[in-house]
């Protein structure tokens, strides 16, 4: 094995200091779904349990597809859970690529600082706390 083709040790000493609240800008977290209405109370979960301050956060979701993901009453649940605002769009029968809908996404949002997440995954609750962090850094 040459130099080259070892793993570097990570520094134990260099640490993220994670920014305060009052520190942190505002975010959006921008959604792409098709097909996903069976992973709503993973998305619900994982945005509620942001420790990132819900009045600095803004959920923009954009479904296209055969399925509207939320109904307008699902939607008002949805907001009401998540507590931050949210921005939802359906684009019935067009079937987008993942680009085109992080695209699309970023026009939706209000913030210059995005995230994005996908609806299956499960993220921890210092994900935007510590990846906004780490970009001020």
């Amino acid at each position: 094995m040459t130099e080259q083709d070892k793993i570097p040790d990570l520094p134990l000493t260099e640490v993220t200091t994670l920014l305060e609240d009052e520190e942190l800008p505002h975010i959006s977290i921008l959604i792409p779904c098709y097909l996903r209405r069976k992973f709503k109370p993973l998305m619900l979960c994982n945005i509620r349990h942001m420790n990132y301050p819900k009045n600095k956060m803004e959920v923009c979701i954009l479904q296209d597809g055969p399925e509207d993901l939320l109904t307008q009453t699902e939607l008002e649940l949805f907001k009401k859970t998540v507590g931050c605002a949210v921005k939802y769009k359906y684009e019935k029968d067009i079937r987008r690529s993942i680009g085109e809908k992080r695209n699309r996404l970023v026009k939706m949002a209000s913030h210059k600082i995005v995230a994005c997440m996908d609806s299956d995954d499960i993220y921890y609750p210092t994900y935007l706390r510590y990846s906004v962090s780490a970009l001020k850094e």
